[in-house]
This record gives C-alpha cells, structure tokens and sequence, in this order.
C-alpha cells in the first residue's frame, strides 16, 4: 500500500513540477527509521501505464537509510531537473547513460516499450515496512513496474466492391509533399469504398476516419462504408486512438496516400428504394441513386394519388414544392397541398421531369410507388413484447416471466410449459414469449395471463389496428391465435393459416374502433384445438403485440 507522508505531496510535486533541488527542504527526522515513497501522476503501488518517451519522477521518503540506490532499465534514462511542465520532448535533459543513481528524487525517461522495472535497494539499521534482514542491516529491494505503450501506427486498407485497392502500412509516412506521386484511383459517382481499420501498434482502442467529399466525410468505425455523390478529387486521412481510464491516452494522425477521382456514372439515375416514406403530415420523402444538384421548377411533375375507401377519398393531392434533404441530398422531399393520414392508401409517380444529379444525369419516371405505413403502437413495449425477466414465485406458473401467468402451464420443469419466455429468440429487444406443445398437440385452452397490463395507462378512446409479430417453426398446423383485454368484448384472433413458416411475420388485424378507454384488467394470450386438433409438437413465438393507432380521415 502506497505510504504518503504528511510533509505535504502537493509540495513534492511542486518541487518536481518547478524543477527544484532536493535539498531545499530537509525534515527533521532523528532517529526513528522508516520507508516511504512517492511517485508522480498520481500513480499507486499498482501497475503503471505509460507513453513511450514519458517520464515518471520517483522520490524515497525513507528516513535514516543506511544506503540508498535507484536502478533503471539499460533503456532507460534519467533526466536532469532543468525541464519545465511546458516541455514535453526530454533527449536534451538526458543526464548520462548510467542506470543507477543515489539521488533521493530520480526524473525516469522511458524510451522503450514494453513492461519496465525501476528497483529501489534501501538498507536500514533497524527493522522498517517490507524490509528483511540480511547480514547486519534490513534490506528494502523494491521494483515498480510500468507497462510502456508504445506510440501508435495507423494502418488500414481500402476496397471497392470486395477488391482491395490500397493499402497503408506502419512503415508508410505519406506527406503532403509527395502527393502527387499518390496513386489514382477513379470510381463513378454513387460508388463506395470500404475503409477498414488494420491499426494493432501501441495496442489502439479505436479509430476516425476522415474523407474529404464522402457520406460520411468521418466515421468512427473499424469498417467505414463511405459513398462518393460528388464529382472531384478527394483524399481521406486517419486517426489512431488510444483513450480510457486504463491506459495513457494518446491520438496519431497519418494522410491515406490515395488521390480518389470521381467521375460521372454511367448507371441510371433512378427512384431507390421500395416505398415512399411520410415525414410528416404534409412531407413526403424518397431516396435516389445519387446526389441531387437541381429540383427547381419540378412539382407539377409529381402525381401524389390518396385513396381512402372508409373515408370515401379518391383524388390527387397536389404538390406544393420539391427540396432537396438538407443532411443528405440522395433525398428528395414534396410538401403536399394536404396533410395524408396514416389510413390512407398513397401512391407517388414522377414522369417527364428535368432532376439533376450533381454528376449531371437526368432522374427517370418511376411510379406508381405505394407510401410506406408509419402506424404508432400505444402499447408498452417492456410488458407486451414480454421483456420482464422473472424475479420470484413459481417459475413455471410464471412463464419465466413477470407480469404474466401461464393458467395451464404445470408447476415444475416436467410440464407442460406452454408458454415460456425465450432470451434466445426474439423479434426485437431481448425476448420474445415461446408457445410449445407436447406431442398430443394443443388442449382445449392454453392461457397466458396478462396481469400486468393493469398497471400500465389507459388504451385512450380511439381506432387501432392490432397486431402482433409470429415466428411459426417449419411444420407447425396452427391455425389461429387469440389476444384479448378482459375488460372489453372484443376477442382479437390472429390468422396464422397462410402465414409463411420459418421467418417473423407481423400480422395486422382491420381497424377496430375503442370507444371507451381500455383500462385495469389483463390481456390474454388464448390458443384452443378448435380447427387445429393435430396431435404433433407445435411451436410458435410472439414478440410486440401492440395497438396501431389509426389517423382516421373523416368523410
């Protein structure tokens, strides 16, 4: 344990910090024996950490030591007292090259990586802390170790479509004097590189890249997917990063020597993706094959189809203005004349425009292309997407669960356990609830308690569409599953005969209308034989039912 004397540290690290001599200040010790030590950066007794070309400063405190002597590492040197705290390269302050040293206060440059030694041999006529006796006197052999990290050395490499084009190695220094011997790489507009981290020198615990024209223009990741839009010539440096509590921090930047030249494409420039998606209640946005350059003059170009049968809707909306995304120009936004709702069946057509890529190419028609649905849940993900761990009671009544109860789950591992929570499986988040029979198939009635839900808000007055997230193994016979709040009638009961096997499927019931608010109660999971007798093993998974809220567009 490290022995801090009360002569004052904040003293000691201003004699050491100011570069003061030693004997400036003499405690008057008589002849009591004792040892004690200090070093700088407020390191202990443990394992030190630190950069290569650091130094540490050692003090003995001993009182009345018959003899006294420092011995350092033959890579090692000691440095004088004539540096200040501004100074932070030390070969100039290196005293000589011996490894020993009877000065009560040592200034220890590391210049080697790697676990250090630094032993202090003090001798004592009488017994002290950690001594043993030898001979005549008590002798204190004591090592500190430091672990030495050494600078680090960026590397990496860079692919484009799987093949790597360059790549940067540790003994690689480019400059920005011998850029233009660089090689030239071209790729097209729309095109991405991989930037994949290679750093290990000086044990790095992360990296940045920098990429002058990409999306990102920086990532931290070991592997960086970066898209050039742009046309130009662009060059990209890095960062490696060592931070944390653990170790010495330290940050080394090094150029990529690779001129990128991006230059027009030669694919088309077209709608890219599978919906169009709401922004908001009057915006709509979609992506594209590469960087706008010009939307100007293009809205009447735009055919924005609502249809509501509920409602009795069928007509165009018009569209107000064309942007372009203001964080990522592959984006094009319309703001419409009138908000579209949710329960609305919206298809978007572009034809005969003039939109410009900033590498000059024209946007192709695309359309009809349906507006993807942006329903919201009300319910509690935690409780219905079956995220509570057990905590205590009857395990197997409990589903290994909290907040539910499986009535026709047994009271022990024999069984049956119908319904069990599965940290292996899930949809989303860290569970999901497994239903499983034994080989005489599914019983008159199975049920999942749903207790829990009373403690949850109010499903407020509204419509919703009900849905819930199935994972049916290959060869469950499973027709149909049940949910429903005991304090209503409604009995929400999910078709599961042409739902495909072996992958999540959300199924989503018809708008049902909630004219009071839904409230205390449970919400039941119930699977009956009628209609799926089969005597087989059937297994299922549930994860998220919820309650979809439904924008609802008067007539």
């Amino acid at each position: 344990m490290k022995k801090i004397i009360t002569i004052s540290i904040v003293l000691l690290s201003l004699v050491f910090a100011t570069s003061c001599e030693e004997e400036d200040y003499e405690a008057p010790y008589g002849d009591f024996s004792s040892f004690s030590w200090y070093s700088s950066n407020e390191f202990d007794e443990s394992e030190k950490v630190l950069n290569i070309n650091d130094y540490i400063s050692y003090v003995d405190l001993s009182r009345n030591a018959v003899s006294h002597k420092w011995t350092i590492p033959a890579s090692a040197k000691f440095l004088n007292k004539e540096f200040t705290p501004n100074d932070s390269i030390y070969e100039s302050f290196i005293l000589n090259n011996a490894n020993t040293s009877e000065e009560n206060g040592i200034n220890v440059l590391f210049q080697k990586s790697g676990l250090q030694e630094v032993k202090l041999y003090n001798t004592y006529k009488d017994s002290v802390a950690e001594s043993v006796k030898s001979g005549d006197v008590w002798v204190v052999d004591k090592t500190f170790v430091v672990d030495v990290y050494a600078d680090l050395n960026p590397e990496c490499k860079i692919l484009h479509n799987g093949v790597e084009v360059l790549r940067l190695n540790a003994s690689d220094m480019p400059t920005k004097d011998n850029q233009s011997s660089w090689p030239v790489y071209a790729i097209e507009a729309g095109d991405e590189l991989q930037y994949i981290d290679l750093s290990t020198i000086g044990r790095p615990t992360g990296v940045q890249f920098y990429v002058k024209g990409g999306a990102p223009e920086k990532g931290g990741a070991d592997t960086l997917a970066v898209k050039y839009n742009k046309l130009g010539d662009f060059t990209a440096w890095m960062e490696s990063l060592r931070s944390g509590d653990t170790v010495p921090k330290k940050t080394i930047s090094k150029l990529i020597p690779l001129n990128i030249k991006v230059i027009p494409s030669t694919k088309p420039f077209v709608f890219n993706g599978d919906f169009i998606n709401r922004v908001s209640e009057t915006v709509l946005s979609f992506p594209v094959t590469g960087e706008v350059a010009s939307v100007l003059g293009q809205a009447d170009n735009f055919t924005v189809h609502v249809t509501n049968a509920d409602a009795g809707y069928d007509q165009d909306i018009a569209v107000q203005s064309v942007v372009i995304n203001a964080d990522d120009a592959t984006i094009i936004e319309l703001t419409l004349a009138e908000r579209v709702y949710n329960s609305d069946e919206v298809e978007v057509s572009f034809t005969g425009g003039n939109i410009t890529s900033v590498d000059e190419r024209i946007l192709e028609n695309f359309g009809p292309v349906e507006l993807k649905s942006d329903f919201v849940g009300v319910m509690d993900a935690e409780f219905s997407g079956y995220e509570k761990p057990y905590v205590s009671g009857n395990l197997y009544k409990l589903a290994n669960t909290s907040g539910h109860f499986a009535q026709h789950n047994g009271n022990s591992v024999a069984g049956p356990l119908y319904y069990w929570r599965d940290e292996t499986f899930m949809k989303d988040g860290n569970s999901s609830m497994k239903f499983e029979t034994p080989a005489t198939g599914i019983p008159n009635l199975a049920r999942l308690q749903g207790a829990g839900f009373g403690a949850l808000p109010a499903i407020p007055v509204g419509s919703y569409k009900p849905s819930v997230w199935v994972y049916l193994e290959p060869g469950n016979t499973m027709t149909s599953i049940e949910y429903n709040f005991t304090t209503i009638p409604e009995t929400f009961i999910f078709d599961l005969s042409g739902i495909t096997r072996g992958t999540w499927v959300k199924i989503t019931l018809p708008t049902v209308v909630v004219a009071d608010e839904i409230s205390g109660g449970r919400l039941d999971v119930n699977v009956k034989n009628t209609g799926q007798e089969d005597a087989i093993v059937q297994k299922l998974w549930l994860d998220n039912f919820d309650m979809l809220e439904v924008e609802v567009r008067q007539p």
